[in-house]
């Protein structure tokens, strides 16, 4: 994953915690080599692989706009189109 926005850093510290994703690139620092290198890390860690295709079969399950939509609804306090 390589940085591009403020958010960023965070979610690729999140998705290496789950080893989905090898330590985040920074856009200014990055080169072929260390984008090189990041690729075959992932190519070579097959549990990588397996831990995303895990966190993918568990999003799938989910209804993530009817869940936003209930906690818009229940915490944000918003009335429908008044």
């Amino acid at each position: 994953m390589v940085e591009h926005a403020p958010d960023q850093p965070l979610w690729g510290a999140v998705l290496q915690r789950m080893g989905i994703a090898p330590k985040m690139l920074h856009r200014r620092s990055l080169n072929a080599r260390k984008l090189a290198r990041a690729i075959q890390a992932v190519m070579k860690t097959p549990a990588m692989k397996e831990a995303a295709i895990r966190i993918g079969a568990k999003m799938q399950k989910e209804d993530g706009l009817a869940t936003a939509v209930c906690l818009i609804e229940r915490h944000g306090k918003i009335d429908k189109f008044q």
